[in-house]
């Protein structure tokens, strides 16, 4: 689990190595499972396998940060929680 502050960018990654995917995007799940982000990821052009995309939510709570790969008619995913808040100062 990460902690991340509301409305800022973080980065989801994917590194693979010799295969290319059909199909790899991120995806953001709320607490209650509902779907808030949804994007294919970036390749970083180097040719080394390596997916990005850059994410922010703007709302407190818990999520999921989903990567979905389709690699060779085989689908893999890998789901991270998290946790956003908005950062206050002061007492």
């Amino acid at each position: 689990m990460f902690d991340v502050e509301i409305n800022d960018t973080f980065y989801l990654t994917w590194i693979n190595s010799s295969v290319t995917p059909t199909t790899i995007q991120s995806r953001i799940y709320d607490n209650a499972n509902t779907l808030v982000h949804s994007a294919d990821m970036v390749s970083s052009g180097s040719g080394s396998g390596h997916f990005y995309q850059l994410v922010s939510v703007q709302t407190p709570g818990a999520y999921v940060a989903e990567t979905y790969a389709l690699i060779n008619s085989n689908p893999y995913t890998k789901r991270t929680p998290f946790r956003a808040f908005k950062l206050t100062v002061g007492g």
